[in-house]
């Protein structure tokens, strides 16, 4: 094979990958307030409960002394 043979067969191959990709991808779709911003709140909620709760059983007034 010459060179101009070599060349013929890169730009064919890669107008080809090009032919063959979607004109219009689809979107990426992007995280939501309910999978992220929601999730994240619950959490601290749940911390800071097992933080009082804790807090609270160890504190001696409650505890009755």
């Amino acid at each position: 094979m010459n060179a101009w043979s070599v060349r013929l067969c890169v730009v064919c191959l890669t107008a080809l990958m090009l032919g063959c990709q979607p004109a219009n991808p689809p979107p990426t779709p992007l995280p939501t307030k309910d999978k992220t911003i929601d999730k994240v709140k619950d959490d601290v909620d749940k911390s800071m409960k097992q933080v009082q709760d804790k807090i609270d059983a160890e504190d001696p007034q409650k505890k009755g002394y």
